[in-house]
């Protein structure tokens, strides 16, 4: 990965911010055009986001202004398929996919786009026009970790000006 040029980096006097969401990840699909509005194609949308709200209202997570670096781990759980039966219940087949990949999980852009518009919704961004760099996962959930994600928010240094001052 190419090195990260100075104004690129989170700023070090700013505190990142870190938290989990709890739930089922899901992406943003299209829209369908109804009769009198418009609404999300996939009934799992809306449960996802407001996941991600409760969160950032339970734990009490300031709006960063600005700039930002959005960095976001999802987690799913694996299918029962992955796993043996039996006294083998608890060990992953040899053939368990190791990324959760596939069309049940979604594409990972759609991921990032419902769950980029809960941060404006819920107030830890100001507008998700203002992540300038982002960084996401697919991974499948730990023995002891639940379905979800972790999320971390860093506001981004401001790029100098033309003159190399900083503002």
């Amino acid at each position: 990965m190419p090195r990260l040029r100075p104004h690129h980096q989170p700023r070090t006097d700013a505190v990142m911010i870190s938290f989990t969401v709890h739930g089922n990840p899901a992406p943003q699909g299209s829209k369908i055009r109804t009769r009198y509005s418009m609404r999300e194609s996939s009934e799992a949308v809306m449960p996802w986001r407001e996941a991600i709200k409760a969160a950032i209202h339970v734990q009490d997570i300031p709006c960063t202004p600005g700039p930002v670096f959005v960095s976001i781990t999802f987690r799913f759980e694996r299918p029962k398929s992955h796993y043996g039966t039996g006294k083998n219940a608890s060990r992953l087949k040899p053939s368990a996919d190791p990324y959760p990949v596939g069309r049940q999980r979604g594409d990972i852009d759609k991921l990032e786009r419902s769950s980029f518009d809960a941060l404006t919704q819920g107030g830890a961004i100001t507008d998700d026009a203002y992540i300038v760099r982002n960084l996401t996962a697919k991974v499948w959930c730990g023995p002891a970790e639940r379905a979800g994600a972790t999320i971390c928010i860093a506001p981004m240094r401001t790029a100098p000006d033309n003159d190399g001052s900083q503002p």
